[in-house]
């Protein structure tokens, strides 16, 4: 018997997002690699910095010890609140006209299927469960407006919550997480790797991956696997870049500490012009790490370009940005060209038992293969409801001393503390590292 409740005001979606997602399967040409499909950009970088006050990896003897040492409190029954952009309005007004003209007229929007993806995944998980507690979910459908945003803020003060979940956009997310603070509820974010948006909370659990753990990732495979090298690391000259260039110093200074003097590894700080002159930075003995933290893609067109004219004299190995592999100017070839390097939290291994089996039981039920926000919903209620289920809603010190592998994500949650040692989130740390080779995503580790 199925107990877990799920009350959904706009069940109907569902039903279009099904019929929406197998015609764009059935017509989609694939003719770029996209792991993310909400990849950082520059304004990314352009928010306000927060490095400077915060501290990653605090011994667990160092934080706040009443979110540790709480006795666990395992209650009966949990309500879940789930913002994301159903956009029932656009929805229904597609539908009417698709059925007034043809069916194959009928078109749902992105942040539509991403929403109905990651609830089917979430319900497919549900069902795969034996919880001992009721997790009942009631859907909030944020339209992606500032209005149907202050809506369901409004919805939310009506009724109690133990366990806010989303929602989707970055614009959006800083008003939930401030009500979520504000009322100590444990605040999971699936999507967003905006670090403004934890509004210094300690049950705000950051799923995505910050920059910050893309650039540390980064540089701990370059310190792992690539022997006698020298890392160049080329950042904007403003103030995000020259915070991401002292994070960047920072880690390697750390790593150096414990190396003998013949394998620490060098490195250079090297602001970005409007020139690149690439020539007179790379060494002649070394095998160059070039970690370019820019997405500015007229500068990386001409990056890349002058590289080509140096590859055949020296060696080096290129680190590219999230949201690289998406651009319009950077095409696929020049990318494979350079082999270059990315790091990214989705990776599907099709070998996975426990991947295959959701596999069946989703297509089964909805006709279709699941995509990755509905391997992100199946994650949510695998990793965290499981735990919310066996321990209480305060997970903060289990999360912390364990590491999650998920359906196409891992989790590796880093507590992120201010200067007082207090939490301010819960970050999600693991990366995959791979390159671009013969025009595949080549996994390296």
């Amino acid at each position: 018997m199925f107990k877990n409740s799920i009350y959904i005001p706009i069940l109907f979606i569902l039903v279009f997002m099904n019929a929406c997602k197998a015609r764009q399967t059935n017509t989609l040409d694939v003719e770029t690699i996209k792991f993310d499909e909400q990849p950082l950009t520059e304004d990314d970088l352009q928010e306000e910095i927060e490095d400077s006050t915060e501290i990653a990896d605090i011994p667990s003897t160092s934080i706040d010890s009443s979110l540790i040492e709480s006795e666990l409190k395992v209650k009966a029954k949990y309500k879940i609140a789930l913002i994301l952009p159903f956009m029932e309005d656009s929805v229904r007004t597609s539908w009417k006209e698709a059925k007034e003209a043809n069916f194959d007229e009928f078109h749902c929007s992105k942040e539509s299927e991403i929403a109905a993806s990651f609830l089917e995944g979430m319900i497919t998980a549900i069902k795969g469960n034996n919880f001992k507690s009721k997790f009942e979910i009631k859907v909030f459908d944020n339209q992606d407006t500032d209005y149907g945003n202050a809506a369901v803020l409004s919805q939310l003060a009506k009724d109690e919550f133990d366990v806010i979940i989303g929602p989707y956009a970055k614009d959006h997310l800083n008003d939930i997480a401030k009500y979520a603070t504000e009322n100590k509820i444990l605040h999971l974010s699936p999507f967003s790797p905006s670090k403004s948006a934890s509004s210094a909370n300690p049950n705000y659990f950051m799923l995505e991956p910050s920059l910050d753990q893309h650039i540390l990732s980064m540089l701990q495979y370059t310190s792992d696997s690539i022997e006698n090298c020298s890392v160049k690391f080329f950042y904007t000259n403003n103030a995000s870049g020259k915070a991401y260039s002292q994070l960047a110093s920072s880690f390697l200074d750390s790593l150096n500490k414990s190396k003998e003097l013949e394998e620490k590894i060098q490195f250079t700080l090297i602001p970005i012009g409007e020139k690149v002159e690439l020539s007179k930075y790379l060494d002649q003995d070394k095998e160059n790490v070039l970690i370019v933290n820019s997405f500015n893609e007229d500068y990386l067109h001409k990056f890349l370009r002058e590289l080509g004219q140096l590859s055949k004299d020296k060696a080096f190995t290129v680190f590219g940005m999230p949201g690289w592999e998406n651009s319009q100017i950077l095409r696929l070839e020049h990318l494979n060209e350079h082999e270059i390097h990315f790091t990214t939290s989705f990776w599907m291994d099709e070998e996975k038992t426990e991947l295959q089996e959701f596999q069946e039981k989703y297509k089964t039920k909805y006709l279709k293969s699941p995509n990755e926000y509905a391997l992100l919903g199946a994650d949510v209620v695998n990793i965290f409801f499981k735990l919310i289920d066996q321990k209480g809603l305060n997970i903060v010190k289990f999360c912390l001393e364990e590491d999650f592998e998920g359906l196409a994500k891992n989790y590796a949650m880093k507590a992120i503390s201010n200067a007082d040692k207090k939490i301010i989130r819960l970050e999600n740390s693991s990366l995959r590292v791979y390159k671009i080779l013969d025009y595949e995503p080549f996994l390296l580790r």
